[in-house]
């Protein structure tokens, strides 16, 4: 492998005019950031956001494999908390004390719900804690209101 070229690549360097003059080694990236196929996707994911990069090759012992782009990193994440299923999203806010978040599992499992993923929201200011969990198996409203009746704050549902 040579190099590395981008759409924006070729925005940045392309008038019309110029597109019959310009060779594809004229705006490629000579030395692009690369993985190998062993590479894992989170460590993937902090590359492209520290280099603020839309993708990379994946090299194995010098030979292209592949391309992994935040398109495909962004399909792994929908994929991995379940947002294309048919599932429900309940938002709560719980105190920080661990055994909240037990409480509220016990809680969706015992009204027939499956926990298909739960995400921890950290840009939360305060003490507490925001949870959004997808469930399977039971619609957002029904749990919502169960989790209400037991003192927990539901922020939103989905």
């Amino acid at each position: 492998m040579h190099g590395w070229v981008s759409d924006s690549d070729l925005r940045g360097a392309l008038v019309a005019s110029m597109l019959e003059e310009l060779s594809v080694a004229d705006v490629m990236i000579h030395k692009p950031y690369t993985v190998s196929p062993e590479t894992a996707l989170e460590e993937a994911t902090r590359i492209i956001m520290e280099k603020r990069i839309g993708g990379f090759p994946v090299v194995d012992h010098g030979k292209l494999t592949g391309i992994i782009t935040v398109v495909d990193i962004l399909a792994a994440f929908i994929t991995m908390m379940g947002v294309l299923t048919n599932s429900a999203r309940v938002d709560v806010r719980l105190p920080a004390r661990a055994e909240a978040l037990d409480q509220i599992t016990r809680l969706i499992q015992n009204h027939k719900g499956e926990i298909l993923s739960i995400c921890h929201m950290p840009f939360v200011q305060d003490e507490d804690r925001v949870y959004s969990i997808r469930i399977g198996g039971i619609g957002a409203e029904s749990i919502a209101q169960v989790l209400r009746d037991q003192g927990f704050e539901v922020i939103a549902t989905s």
